[in-house]
């Protein structure tokens, strides 16, 4: 089996590096036996320099509202994955997410069905609560968004306080 990276070192045309480790669908609840399961896998990444050699951020994906216990490992947490139609109902927002943990959180929006305009509002709302980071995507993550172009505008225009 050969592993993704094996050919990166001696891929000499651009500059290709691991940045971070995302951690995909943890869990949301505290618990001490998974917190110190959490402990360890993080400790071990960190700690192997062919999976991280201090590359950050360490990102969990609950896609979810994360108990605030897990924070302590992770350099940021997804607290909401979801889909456009269900992020707009407002169930799980900016908001939603305690206003001490918003700078290390983050959201991501698949399947957005809204327009440019909305999309570069959700931007700023998401931006303005001080959540860290936001994804949006017209798709369910298989092809580039039809809004992507204007999606990065969008964060662009925020990073620049416009």
């Amino acid at each position: 089996m050969q592993r993704t990276d094996d050919y990166w070192s001696t891929y000499t045309e651009k500059d290709i590096q691991i940045s971070g480790l995302f951690f995909d669908d943890c869990v949301q609840s505290y618990a001490p036996t998974l917190f110190n399961y959490y402990s360890n896998i993080t400790t071990f990444a960190l700690n192997t320099s062919i999976l991280f050699n201090s590359f950050s951020p360490l990102i969990f994906n609950p896609g979810t509202l994360m108990d605030y216990e897990y924070f302590s490992l992770a350099d940021n947490v997804v607290m909401s994955e979801e889909s456009w139609e269900s992020y707009e109902s407002g169930t799980n927002t900016a908001t939603s997410i305690n206003s001490t943990l918003r700078s290390r959180s983050s959201i991501i929006i698949n399947d957005f069905t809204g327009s440019a305009a909305e999309q570069a509002s959700t931007v700023t709302s998401v931006a303005e609560a001080g959540v860290s980071g936001i994804f949006v995507t017209t798709t369910d993550y298989g092809d580039v968004s039809s809004l992507w172009t204007q999606f990065v505008a969008a964060v662009s225009s925020k990073l620049e306080g416009t």
